[in-house]
């Protein structure tokens, strides 16, 4: 992307992800791989973040938001292949998938137009805000128990999102 990245940035990631492992405790014998795999797609979406940055600013941001999210649907045909049961959704959970469908539209699309528009450095810390937002949604409708590790890592990963945000708008003035 030919933005320089110094020590101190680099230095912001490098103990983001410290944040990161202290939520995932890989040591630990409660490790589930599920969490792994949740971070398998977190690097996949970064670099579909990346390369969204390749593509020409005449491709409208709307187009890109839905071929992306459309994609979806073919891959998850093929994983339904690995399962042995097919549910049919009832009339609610079609209308929360629906639901879904359209929030999920709408916010990639605001990411994409971030992305392209922005600068990445920029535009990052800003995805550190759905760690509190996930933690938020499931503490509150998912009855889950937060951990002290989680609130700790968790911390560590905003609070070095919102250095590198901070230093960035330092950098720019």
């Amino acid at each position: 992307m030919k933005e320089k990245v110094g020590i101190r940035r680099w230095s912001a990631i490098t103990i983001g992800l410290l944040g990161v492992a202290i939520i995932l405790k890989p040591w630990s014998a409660d490790f589930q791989v599920a969490a792994f795999l949740a971070l398998l797609g977190v690097i996949g979406l970064s670099a579909r973040d990346l390369a969204t940055r390749r593509i020409p600013k005449k491709t409208p941001s709307l187009v890109l938001a839905l071929l992306g999210f459309g994609a979806t649907i073919p891959a998850g045909l093929i994983l339904i292949s690995f399962d042995n049961v097919l549910l049919i959704p009832t009339q609610q959970e079609i209308l929360l998938i629906i639901l879904g469908i359209t929030i999920g539209v709408s916010s990639y699309y605001c990411i994409v137009t971030g992305m392209r528009l922005g600068e990445v450095s920029a535009v990052v810390p800003f995805r550190y805000s759905r760690l509190v937002f996930g933690v938020a949604i499931g503490v509150w409708f998912f009855d889950e128990n937060l951990e002290f590790s989680t609130l700790l890592g968790s911390a560590i990963v905003v609070i070095s999102g919102l250095y590198a945000l901070w230093r960035e708008t330092r950098l720019r003035s």
